[in-house]
């Protein structure tokens, strides 16, 4: 059997996040207001734990396209870049 991509492990989080918390999902299912909601929750989060969102979101959009690739190793250690 194949190792799940990481945009399948992904889709697999976020609905189990959206499924485990009800007010992000509507009768419908998921849509583009239960991630903005979760991506807004993501954003108070990181104002409580002193997080730079958007250096966060920044640099998920180069890890992005490196998974999308096939370049990117989701075993390996994440790194936080210097200040």
């Amino acid at each position: 059997m194949s190792k799940p991509s990481a945009s399948e492990r992904a889709a697999r989080r976020i609905r189990e996040i959206i499924s485990t918390h009800g007010d992000y999902l509507p009768a419908s299912g998921v849509d583009i207001f239960a991630i903005r909601d979760l991506l807004t929750d993501v954003r108070h989060f990181c104002d409580h734990a002193n997080l730079n969102f958007p250096e966060a979101l920044d640099s998920s959009y180069d890890v992005y396209f490196e998974e999308r690739a096939g370049h990117w190793d989701s075993n390996l250690p994440s790194t936080t870049p210097a200040s």
